[in-house]
């Protein structure tokens, strides 16, 4: 049996929809991890953000580090993808995570020109572990897992 495009098209549009954020490990030469402080948040996160309409996971984790702190980065290789539920007023939404190893193409001062970012550092993993959420530790761990056993790591948080 063969579809029209009106048939598909309205089977694409009924289909459940997922969040996708992405986030960069980045390292520097002292092995710390770059983290950024969002204004809107009480917590550190890695940099990154989610991804837009009909834009790929790879293009939103370079447009997001440019709109953040206007630095550019080469992604190197995918490191884990996660699956979380967060309960928003009692509605619970869904999302997949994916954070890539990255490194720093332009080697210059970090920028806040957006007004989304308060703050960045490079942090050691055990001052990342004390600025993190519990959702972006286990995102930490997970990526370091990935990076240690030249693997990807996929990891669940459930409510």
């Amino acid at each position: 049996m063969k579809y029209s495009p009106s048939e598909q098209r309205s089977y694409w549009q009924q289909l459940p929809r997922k969040v996708i954020s992405v986030g960069a490990l980045i390292f520097d030469k002292q092995k710390r991890i770059l983290l950024v402080k969002p204004e809107y948040k009480d917590y550190w996160s890695q940099p990154g953000g989610v991804v837009e309409k009909n834009e790929s996971p790879r293009a939103a984790l370079i447009r997001e580090t440019k709109e953040e702190i206007d630095l550019d980065v080469e992604l190197n290789r995918l490191l884990s993808i996660g699956y979380f539920q967060k309960d928003i007023t009692g509605q619970v939404f869904d999302a997949v995570h994916i954070t890539f190893l990255a490194k720093l193409i332009n080697n210059r001062d970090f920028n806040f020109n957006d007004g989304e970012i308060e703050d960045l550092k490079w942090a050691t993993l055990s001052e990342a572990k004390g600025l993190l959420n519990e959702r972006g530790h286990k995102r930490l761990q997970a990526a370091l897992r990935g990076l240690a056993d030249n693997t990807v790591i996929y990891y669940e948080t459930l409510l």
